[in-house]
């Protein structure tokens, strides 16, 4: 019986003396690949005990990754103003590479992957007010932007009469309701820029927008020529007609253009 016992003291010390070897062996084998932390780790020592009372020190890396965070956004007024028809862009940079989601009212409009910088634009500004939201997510978390955007409706212009054209104006963001004819005359230029112009004719043809020679219009930005929905005008170019992004429509006859660009 006593041969038994001290032979199971020799196995058991055998048995400690090869755990503290390994163990020695295994923490710095650990810690080797770890000792150049990233900038967004921090390095912590970490002390243990090995069965013979040595204390062995290493190093480990521990990742600590906050959330995102948006560093800057664009417009900076978190309440934007426009006028209906408008142009406008929303836009965020953020720390980390985050996936964004661009939401209307709740609705989402836009999706942005794997970015740093992302961005929103909106070229139809309805009357309203909505609510702008850019949600950047990632694996660490996720933040958000919100802008309040208040569109309001575009002033509306009355002319009765002819409106004529004898040198450069200019009319943007409004509504232009024409009871007359538009004339365009020589050495004139009449710019609409994100306008709505309505000829207001009570008969089909009653009214003609005469651009003539060594005149000049110019429609830009999403600018518009109509007339009421069952009524008629006429246009002529002799001059010259610029158009840019915008639309005529509800015209009488085709429009006669005899210089264009």
């Amino acid at each position: 019986m006593k041969r038994d016992k001290s032979e199971k003291w020799v196995s058991i010390v055998m048995a400690v003396i090869l755990l503290s070897s390994v163990m020695s062996v295994i923490i710095p084998a650990i810690a080797e690949d770890t000792n150049f932390p990233k900038s967004d780790e921090s390095a912590v020592n970490l002390k243990l005990g090995n069965l013979t009372d040595n204390t062995l020190t290493e190093t480990y890396v521990v990742s600590t990754s906050g959330a995102p965070s948006i560093t800057s956004y664009s417009p900076v007024e978190t309440t934007v103003r426009d006028t209906e028809g408008a142009t406008r862009t929303f836009s965020i940079s953020t720390n980390q590479t985050v996936n964004v989601s661009w939401l209307i009212n709740g609705t989402e409009v836009q999706t942005n992957e794997s970015v740093t910088t992302a961005s929103y634009t909106n070229t139809s500004a309805a009357v309203g007010t909505w609510n702008i939201s850019a949600v950047a997510t990632n694996e660490n978390g996720t933040t958000m932007q919100t802008w309040i955007w208040v569109v309001a409706p575009a002033e509306v212009i009355e002319i009765h009469g002819d409106l004529i054209i004898t040198e450069a104006e200019t009319y943007s963001n409004v509504k232009i309701v024409l009871t007359g004819n538009l004339k365009v005359e020589s050495g004139g230029e009449l710019t609409l820029n994100n306008v709505t112009l309505i000829m207001n004719c009570s008969s089909d043809g009653q009214y003609t927008i005469d651009v003539k020679s060594g005149g000049t219009l110019k429609l830009l930005n999403k600018t518009s020529v109509a007339a009421p929905f069952d009524k008629r005008y006429k246009f002529s170019v002799h001059g010259t007609l610029i158009m840019k992004d915008s639309t005529v429509s509800y015209l009488y006859e085709p429009i006669k253009i005899y210089s264009v660009y």
